[in-house]
């Protein structure tokens, strides 16, 4: 918030929020209850602190991220909540839940934006948005890829899209409806200047 006061354009400053990181019964061990109070912990501070959006980032259990935007919603009924699932490669997340399932749950929950991000590149994000903006047209989106689909190299992952690829994404996002780009794993200050000066 301090750099973003220094700026000479509008900077929102969003607070993220990712997925717990265990899994909610019947998948798992944890309740609704206890996984509700972690995420009133991490929230409530959060907008404590004055921050303009909640962003959910990366969360592959569709049910997860509906508790949390209920959370989010109960706690702050006009923040603008950016809610973003993560799909695996046959665009299904980890509960068996399809792209225009999720985004029409998620409008029907109270997210502002619905948006996929991380997961893998820009080419499989666009196909899923695309399926979410057919089944909720009249919903704002946004799409964070990563830089292409990780490679291991030395025992390292290495993401192969550059930024000029990137750049050319971001149009395609854009023609798609989505109101919000960017990236996730991978991405460099380049991959996102990129996608700026192509908008």
């Amino acid at each position: 918030q301090q750099a973003a006061a220094k700026a000479n354009y509008p900077i929102y400053v969003a607070g993220a929020v990712g997925p717990l990181g265990v899994s909610l019964q019947p998948y798992g061990r944890v309740s609704r209850e206890d996984g509700k109070a972690v995420f009133v912990e991490q929230l409530q501070a959060l907008l404590d602190s004055g921050i303009d959006a909640i962003l959910f980032e990366t969360f592959n259990n569709h049910d997860e991220l509906i508790l949390a935007v209920e959370t989010a919603r109960e706690l702050d009924a006009g923040i603008p909540i950016i809610a973003q699932a993560t799909f695996s490669t046959d665009n299904i997340t980890s509960t068996g839940h399809n792209p225009a399932r999720v985004a029409s749950d998620l409008h029907q929950t109270g997210a502002t934006v619905i948006g996929v991000n991380c997961g893998t590149g820009p080419s499989q994000i666009s196909r899923i948005l695309q399926t979410m903006h057919n089944a909720v047209p009249d919903a704002k989106y946004s799409a964070l890829p990563n830089a292409g689909f990780p490679l291991t190299v030395g025992g390292r992952a290495m993401y192969p899209a550059t930024a000029e690829y990137f750049g050319d994404y971001a149009l395609t996002f854009e023609a798609i409806g989505a109101q919000i780009v960017g990236g996730c794993c991978g991405t460099t200050p380049q991959h996102i200047a990129a996608m700026r000066q192509a908008l």
